[in-house]
């Protein structure tokens, strides 16, 4: 499968307001052609609301979204050229895994010639070949996935964006999940933004992550006057905190839990992958 000509995504002064609740507050972020960016943070930061103003679900109330540079506020969903991998699959139940993966391509008035081997590279390249005429109902729930995969990346999108994309799935299956879009990501050279609220999984797949609250990007710094405080509550393993109060140890404190089960400081809102 040919690898996708990147796009850099630019948001700025992101702003989506619901009645009098900011659910996404000025968020200026770009992210590099080719590079994976999560957004972290529990329910009701603002994550899940600014990925839909980038995939056109939702149009925002100020601000800006640019694919490539070019600004898409008013582009409908399937003029972006955007890949969605979502947490339920969204796979038509009726349809087989090849006829599923062919659905964008055919909404795109691609002939049959020219989409056959485009859904079988995809196919392959999530090692389902051998299930290609099978229902989802006959699938598990990782290749159930997979297929999701494939469908996402036969379009061969500029963007790929990912809401959860593993939160259906068991651990185990997770872990594999991580490596396997990660290793895709990489090799086709998509530029991927995933949200989630699982610390491990975005530590493990992106290269950036930025932490969100109150819809913003929380931003962190040496200076003790200035840095965001992360509320130290015990939170679940892998679960980001969802609360802070104003005498909480800041996460570039040593006492501070999630500095120790990171085992890094946050410098700025943009955290490094954990380095293997």
């Amino acid at each position: 499968m040919a690898a996708a000509k990147a796009s850099d995504l630019a948001l700025s002064g992101l702003t989506k307001v619901f009645g009098t609740t900011a659910a996404v507050d000025r968020v200026t972020l770009r992210i590099a052609a080719g590079e994976m960016v999560a957004l972290l943070g529990p329910s009701g930061c603002g994550k899940t609301t600014t990925l839909r103003m980038v995939a056109g679900l939702i149009e925002p109330t100020e601000g800006d979204v640019l694919i490539g540079g070019v600004r898409v506020n008013r582009t409908p969903v399937h003029h972006r050229n955007i890949g969605i991998l979502f947490q339920n699959y969204a796979l038509f139940p009726h349809l087989s895994v090849v006829e599923n993966v062919a659905f964008g391509l055919q909404m795109r008035g691609l002939g049959k010639s020219a989409i056959r081997p485009k859904v079988d590279a995809a196919l392959a390249l999530v090692q389902l070949s051998a299930f290609a005429d099978r229902l989802p109902a006959a699938l598990s729930g990782g290749q159930q996935q997979r297929v999701a995969l494939a469908r996402a990346i036969v379009i061969e999108p500029s963007l790929l964006l990912l809401d959860e994309p593993l939160g259906a799935l068991d651990r185990n299956l997770r872990d594999s999940m991580q490596v396997e879009i990660r290793q895709i990501q990489k090799r086709l050279g998509i530029t991927a933004v995933m949200v989630t609220h699982d610390q491990e999984e975005a530590l493990t797949m992106a290269d950036r992550v930025v932490i969100m609250r109150d819809g913003r990007p929380i931003r962190a710094s040496s200076q003790a006057s200035s840095a965001p405080a992360i509320s130290c509550a015990a939170p679940s393993p892998g679960r980001l905190p969802t609360s802070c109060t104003s005498n909480s140890a800041r996460v570039d404190e040593p006492s501070c839990p999630h500095r120790r089960m990171l085992g890094k400081t946050y410098s700025s809102p943009f955290v490094p992958r954990r380095s293997s």
